[in-house]
C-alpha cells in the first residue's frame, strides 16, 4: 500500500533534509529521511498533531501547563481514530487540500 501513496510525495531537495536537521537523527531516521522524506515513519512514527508553529521558549513555558490542564480535564486516556485522511498542500503557506479519505476498520471483527 505505501507504494500506492509513494507518487503523491514531491521530491525532497537538499533544504527539506537540513530542516530536518539530520546530525540530530538516529541512522535509522536519517534512512528514513532519505527514502520516505520524513524521518518519523514505520516504528519511528508517534501520533501528533502540529496545531502551532515553534513557540520561543518563554511562551512555551507559559502556554504548555495551559494546554496540560485542558486536555487532563477531558478525562481522555485514549482516543480512537475511525479515518485516515491524506492531504497535500500545494505550497508553503497555503491551504491543505483533502485528496482522499479512508475509513479504518477493525480487521478483526
Amino acid at each position: 500500500m505505501r507504494a500506492r501513496f509513494r507518487k503523491l510525495r514531491a521530491p525532497s531537495t537538499e533544504a527539506d533534509r537540513a530542516r530536518r536537521k539530520p546530525e540530530r537523527l538516529s541512522e535509522l531516521q536519517r534512512d528514513y529521511l532519505e527514502r520516505f522524506g520524513y524521518p518519523y515513519v514505520l516504528d519511528e512514527f508517534r501520533f501528533h498533531m502540529t496545531l502551532t508553529g515553534s513557540l520561543e521558549p518563554a511562551r512555551k513555558n507559559e502556554v504548555l501547563p495551559l494546554l496540560q490542564g485542558a486536555f487532563a480535564a477531558t478525562g481522555l486516556t485514549e482516543i480512537a481514530i475511525d479515518h485516515i485522511a491524506v492531504l497535500r498542500q500545494d505550497a508553503a503557506g497555503a491551504r491543505f487540500k483533502c485528496l482522499a479519505q479512508f475509513e479504518l476498520r477493525d480487521l478483526g471483527a
